[in-house]
């Protein structure tokens, strides 16, 4: 019995753990600009525009000339690329919004160390076979060669440059 709850707790703890270290950063990040405007209900799609950061603002005052109003914000920096669309589009599902406008920009490179690298045993195999010919004689030659490398371990630690993103989500609804 005892044991059953330690397994049940250790679960528990092992799960909200792994859940939680996967955060969604358009979530965490994200500032409502709620207005006391009543929307047209969400639809089922989510529209996500990827621009170039340049175009940030003539794209703003685009969405704004069509009737768009933005419902919120994101704006976080991120390692190693872009999140995951399916994370604004979730973020977008959750605070109603049909379109969202995103926009990232590599704002610096962090260095960090490589792991060591482990390359396992190899081993070759060679065959040859042919003839020759030498004066009035002639024969012929076949054989076998079988090398094999020893596993290595590296030890040595390598820098890695990985690019630093800023990223800006914009979210935006149609007003009734």
């Amino acid at each position: 019995m005892k044991t059953k709850i330690i397994v049940g707790l250790v679960a528990i703890i092992v799960v909200g753990f792994l859940t939680g270290c996967a955060t969604n950063p358009y979530s965490a990040y994200y500032h409502s600009n709620h207005k006391t405007e009543s929307f047209l209900p969400a639809g089922s799609d989510v529209n996500v525009e990827q621009i170039h950061d340049a175009q940030f603002h003539a794209k703003i005052a685009d969405m704004k000339a069509q009737g768009w109003v933005c419902v919120g914000c994101s704006d976080f920096n991120y390692r190693a690329g872009l999140p995951p669309q399916e994370l604004v589009i979730e973020q977008a599902r959750r605070v109603g919004s049909d379109k969202v406008v995103l926009v990232s920009k590599i704002v610096g490179v962090q260095t960090v160390m490589a792991l060591p690298t482990i390359q396992p045993s190899r081993t070759y195999t060679t065959t040859e076979t042919g003839g020759f010919y030498s004066g009035a004689n002639y024969g012929s030659y076949s054989g076998t060669a079988t090398t094999t490398t020893p596993m290595q371990v590296g030890v040595q630690y390598v820098p890695c440059n990985i690019p630093v993103y800023e990223v800006g989500a914009s979210f935006w609804r149609r007003p009734q």
